[in-house]
C-alpha cells in the first residue's frame, strides 16, 4: 500500500471512530436518562414503603397502648364527617334539590315558549 492509500484509510478510520463515539454518546445519554428515572422511581417507592411501615408501627403502638391503658382512660375518637358536618350537608342537599327544581321549571317554560313561537 502506498502512503496516500494509508492516509485515506487513516482518515476513514478516524471518521468511523468519530461516528461510533457520537453514537455511543447518544446511547449513553439515553441510558443515563433511563437510569435516572429508575433511581427516582426506586426512591419514591422506598419512601412510600417506609411511610406505610411507619403508619403500621404507629397503629400497632396505639393498639398496644390501648390494651395496656385502663379502660376508663381509653378515649373514643369523635366521629366527624369527612367533608361537611351533617347539618351543612343536609342544607346543601336541600339547596341543590331546590335549584334543580327551579332549573327544570325554567327549562320547561322555555321549551313551551319555543314550541308556541
Amino acid at each position: 500500500m502506498s502512503e496516500v492509500d494509508l492516509k485515506k484509510r487513516a482518515q476513514e478510520l478516524e471518521q468511523t471512530l468519530q461516528l461510533q463515539l457520537s453514537q455511543l454518546k447518544k446511547d449513553s445519554e439515553t441510558w443515563l436518562k433511563v437510569g435516572a428515572a429508575a433511581v427516582a422511581v426506586g426512591l419514591l417507592v422506598s419512601a412510600l414503603a417506609k411511610r406505610s411501615q411507619n403508619k403500621k408501627a404507629q397503629r400497632s403502638q396505639q393498639l398496644t397502648d390501648a390494651i395496656q391503658a385502663p379502660v376508663h382512660r381509653v378515649k373514643k375518637k369523635a366521629q366527624t364527617s369527612s367533608f361537611f358536618p351533617p347539618v351543612t350537608k343536609r342544607l346543601l342537599m336541600a339547596l341543590l334539590s331546590l335549584g334543580q327544581t327551579k332549573l327544570m321549571e325554567e327549562l320547561k317554560r322555555r321549551q313551551g315558549k319555543s314550541h308556541e313561537g
